[in-house]
């Protein structure tokens, strides 16, 4: 159909003082879009922030694990979410 996803470019990579706290920032880019990710001195990501012209949006991270709590997720009755992983 002829779209395609577009790539983040890595930008630059330093340390950042936010709230107090010193982290490890990446910078990456995509046409208007720039995307940080500040990860924490044990290498945990903890904050990815989006900013473009358009809006921005800031994640806070408490925790990560590798697999999904179904009870925050809304689905239709009936409806098997492990069926989705092959």
């Amino acid at each position: 159909d002829g779209s395609e996803l577009a790539t983040y470019t890595y930008v630059e990579s330093g340390t950042v003082t936010l709230n107090g706290k010193k982290y490890t920032c990446d910078v990456y880019t995509v046409e208007d879009d720039t995307v940080k990710y500040y990860f924490d001195s044990k290498d945990k990501l903890v904050r990815i922030e989006r900013i473009s012209k358009r809006d921005s949006v800031i994640t806070e991270i408490s925790s990560i694990t590798n697999s999904a709590d179904e009870s925050k997720i809304k689905k239709p009755s009936g409806f098997d979410i492990s069926k989705l992983v092959e």
